[in-house]
């Protein structure tokens, strides 16, 4: 067998061997870490769906006894032992009334729809959009064991015609590609599939040997784009190679040309979608993923980009609304996949466990190995109180994959739910879980070191404010909520959105995107000097720029707004008081609040947290480096409280956790407004969106459970105790 005759390479040189072993192992659907496959008898299923207006009961013929009952409009599985590996079956099916009933003959795996027929139900089989990809996929694996390349392509086509967005039809059609001689289409899926799915083995290796070809050079992809540079297919070409190959400038360059020439095209959005994710540009995630809505509301690519697009603006109502209708329409895809989990998050983080417990269960039975589902899992059990459970659940999966660094989100579930109950293993997981927070960190080229310099360039000096210019809005200053992360800023912001005058913006970053659009603005107009000197003060505003700035903030403030009629909008940004300089020279009226905590426990909570791997929290995985940060930010926030005209308010956790009413009264006195019990009603959160991973907390009354954790890990936080020290003396707290 021959899988590359254009290259005249022998039948087994290594390359073709290796070939030949991806073609192989991809007729298996894998996962980075599943769970090993339980031992029993061979089952098989079919799937029921009831689109009748009566119970229906459903029965595998000679096969099972029982009828499983499936309602009105529901859905259900039917599994079945299958010792012979009968691929046709006899399905019955029958509603209460007596008589009524139907039975159809189907393949396993098939669907079976039950409806309204004349008087009575009836029942036909269906194969779903992901039976017919899978056998599509399975026979264009077929065609390429045998060598049939160009019928491999044909017949992988309609698949990706059908979902764009399928990876591993993707990857296969770059394998169709490569055999029969086509290398530069190759490239392009091989990059396209690590864009969709990064770090997907068998994309990687594809793209891995095509690497040295030398029409495979971005410059030689660019060159050929700019010969034709009308062709949009030239542009995603140079895109897709410079997102696999990590070139984000050229990238986000390249797709966005791609959209200018192709705007209707179906994947012309989704692609911009993905350069501008990948490329971390200030955009506005909610119109764009209206956009690719627009395009082709019924696409499954263009839905997959939305979901993108949505999760990126923090946009729960987009993500639920998009989830569903991608779930309705793609099948059992991989996008179905992770749509499915995009609305188990939504649900859990705006406290509907029964909801996201429907939605994991679905993507669970999908793909039982996969990670995706896991952690959301182990958060229901954990909602519905069934900590030993959760225990049980977390420790499996990670005996699995105990160095994967995907699985760190699991490892610090564990340590959470262990620590919740007093159990000392706690330590031993938490270990596990830096360690392996610490491999992604530096897979994902994170470097703590760059926030570090970033807070010594931006201390800021002490400087006029700017007043408003003639013509100027004067609106309400914003309300800034800082202080580091895990210090009670959710708790303190969810308090605040409870009272009927309050808005909270939830870490959107309104500040810093401030800053970055400025800055650009500033670059293009011939670099009139660095914006972050005059985010320290150390250089003057230019004429207008004052104005432009605040003009900034309000309409990035306005994108998330969702409570117009509330006049009081704060932006919750622990990190933000890096910009409390230029904030007080624009806002001078502006209040802002900052959030203190136990030193210990504010570390303590850090490091056992699954933050997000960037510069500025890379230090959360070391307490020696935890215990540093925290130094800086805490000088840094001292220094500019001090120094700067600005009106300051300080929260202690512990206080609010003891006295909320006292302290809540304190701070809506300082910040003008009058007393609403309200806000310590936690019925007023009820289905509201938490971002943060505090969502778990603010879902509970409020209680001084997590005040003193650290002293339990006084040992584990040893390295870091010399830094801790003396802030734990400044501000008061007990040393032990």
């Amino acid at each position: 067998m021959t899988i590359a005759p254009d290259l005249g390479l022998p039948h087994d040189s290594p390359m073709n061997r290796a070939r030949i072993a991806l073609v192989a192992a991809l007729s298996v659907t894998l996962f980075a870490c599943g769970e090993e496959e339980a031992k029993g008898p061979p089952m098989s299923k079919i799937q029921v769906r009831n689109e009748s207006s009566t119970e229906a009961s459903v029965r595998v013929k000679f096969w099972t006894t029982d009828f499983v009952k499936v309602s009105a409009g529901d859905k259900a599985t039917v599994q079945f032992v299958n010792n012979d590996g009968a691929n046709a079956v006899q399905v019955e099916a029958k509603s209460r009334k007596q008589w009524d009933e139907c039975w159809v003959t189907m393949n396993v795996g098939q669907t079976i729809v039950v409806f309204d027929a004349t008087e009575r139900i009836g029942c036909q089989s269906r194969m779903t959009a992901a039976a017919r990809a899978a056998k599509a996929m399975r026979a264009a694996t077929s065609a390429l064991r045998r060598g049939a390349a160009r019928e491999a392509g044909r017949l992988i086509r309609h698949t990706l015609i059908h979902d764009p967005a399928q990876a591993d039809a993707t990857i296969l059609a770059a394998m169709a590609a490569r055999s029969n001689g086509d290398v530069p289409t190759a490239a392009r899926r091989y990059a396209r599939a690590l864009v969709l799915t990064p770090g997907h083995p068998y994309a990687r290796a594809g793209a891995d040997e095509l690497h040295g070809a030398p029409a495979l050079v971005e410059a030689d992809l660019l060159e050929r784009a700019r010969l034709r540079p009308g062709e949009a297919d030239r542009w995603s070409a140079v895109g897709w190679r410079a997102l696999a190959s990590g070139n984000r400038v050229l990238a986000w360059t390249a797709l966005r040309r791609a959209c200018v020439l192709a705007p209707g095209d179906r994947t012309a959005v989704p692609m911009r979608i993905l350069a501008e994710r990948r490329g971390a540009g200030r955009t506005d995630w909610s119109a764009l993923g209206g956009r690719a809505l627009a395009v082709d509301p019924a696409a499954p690519g263009a839905l997959s980009a939305a979901l993108v697009a949505y999760r990126e603006a923090r946009n729960a109502p987009g993500v639920s609304r998009v989830s569903r209708r991608l779930i309705a329409l793609a099948g059992g895809s991989t996008e179905v996949y992770q749509a499915m989990v995009s609305a188990a998050d939504v649900a859990m983080r705006s406290r509907d466990v029964a909801f996201a417990r429907r939605w994991t269960k679905r993507a669970a039975s999908m793909f039982p190995g996969a990670m995706g589902h896991a952690g959301l899992w182990a958060g229901v059990l954990r909602g519905e109180g069934r900590r030993d459970d959760a225990v049980r659940y977390l420790r499996g999966r990670v005996a699995h994959c105990p160095d994967d660094p995907s699985a760190a989100g699991l490892m610090f579930d564990l340590a959470s739910v262990l620590d919740e109950d007093g159990d000392r293993a706690a330590v031993a997981a938490l270990v596990l879980a830096n360690r392996a927070a610490r491999i992604r960190a530096a897979r994902d080229g994170v470097d703590r070191r760059r926030f570090l310099e970033l807070l010594t360039r931006l201390e800021a000096l002490p400087c006029q404010p700017e007043p408003l210019l003639e013509g100027e809005p004067d609106a309400p200053a914003p309300v800034f909520l800082f202080g580091m992360p895990r210090s009670g800023t959710t708790l303190i912001g969810d308090l605040l959105g409870r009272h009927p005058t309050v808005e909270t913006f939830d870490e959107v970053d309104l500040l810093p995107d401030m800053v970055g659009i400025e800055g650009a603005r500033r670059r293009r107009a011939g670099g009139q000097g660095d914006i972050a000197e005059v985010i320290a003060g150390r250089q003057p505003f230019l004429p207008g720029e004052a104005a432009a700035m605040r003009a900034t903030f309000r309409r990035l403030a306005a994108r998330h707004e969702r409570l117009p009629e509330r006049p009081v909008k704060v932006d919750k940004s622990p990190f933000g008081f890096l910009y409390a300089g230029v904030a007080g020279r624009l806002f001078p009226d502006a209040p802002f609040v900052f959030a203190v905590r136990h030193p210990a426990d504010v570390c303590l909570s850090c490091l056992m947290q699954d933050f997000a791997s960037t510069d500025a929290l890379a230090s959360f995985s070391s307490v020696a480096e935890t215990a540093e940060l925290y130094d800086r930010v805490m000088t840094f926030w001292t220094r500019a409280s001090q120094t700067l005209a600005i009106r300051h308010h300080t929260v202690r956790y512990e206080a609010l956790a003891t006295d909320p009413e006292g302290e809540m009264r304190r701070l809506l006195g300082f910040l003008g407004l009058g007393w609403e019990p309200g806000v310590l009603d936690l019925a007023r959160s009820a289905g509201r969106y938490t971002a943060t991973p505090s969502f778990r907390q603010v879902a509970r009354p409020i209680d001084g459970r997590a005040i003193g954790r650290w002293r339990r890990y006084r040992d584990f936080l040893a390295p870091g105790w010399d830094r801790l020290l003396p802030w734990i003396r400044r501000l008061g707290y007990e040393e032990s």
